[in-house]
């Protein structure tokens, strides 16, 4: 059981492990998606892949790094795919992904606390984190964002900031990576 009551994420080591073997076995039929298409349209995907981010969201034990590289593996896969998948509402789907996947990140992590959390100040988990990041971005039309009871200005306005946080968070990541090579 992940989840409990009010879907409330429930973290055990067999829940981690559901969700770990989940993972590779979606990722697996999302990538033999050109052989199976027809079977694909009927499948679900945008609620079990974020049912998976949320569950890894709540990780702290030493798997949490792994565990969310492979949602961000996932996600690449997925969008890699997506001609072959049936999304409910995609705009979205990639918006709540984008949003908690960029919390994932050192850069974030290091903003909340000083010390180094299971996930913060992991290179690799950082890179498999900007990998899945670009491809939700790509092409992402933010003006198809759901925004409930705001005007059109209002709605535009928070558009655009989401798009300069976006711009800056990747801008920002690039900066540091350039200047770890050089």
């Amino acid at each position: 059981e992940c989840f409990g009551e009010e879907n409330s994420v429930k973290v055990s080591a067999g829940s981690t492990m559901l969700v770990d073997k989940a993972i590779n076995i979606v990722k697996s039929i999302i990538e033999q998606a050109e052989e199976n298409s027809e079977d694909l349209a009927l499948a679900n995907f945008e609620s079990l892949i974020l049912s998976f981010i949320r569950y890894s969201a709540h990780l702290v034990s030493s798997e949490a790094v792994a565990i969310k590289g492979k949602v961000c593996l996932l996600i690449v896969t997925l969008m890699s795919k997506r001609e072959y998948i049936t999304f409910g509402n995609e705009v979205q789907f990639r918006f709540n992904a984008l949003k908690n996947i960029a919390e994932w990140t050192s850069d974030f992590a290091s903003n909340l606390q000083d010390d180094k959390s299971a996930t913060g100040g992991n290179e690799e988990l950082d890179e498999l984190c900007m990998r899945a990041i670009s491809v939700l971005l790509k092409n992402l039309p933010l003006a198809k964002i759901k925004r409930d009871k705001v005007t059109a200005q209002e709605r535009d306005d928070l558009n655009k900031r989401e798009f300069v946080k976006y711009f800056h968070f990747l801008s920002k990541y690039l900066a540091k990576s350039q200047a770890k090579i050089t």
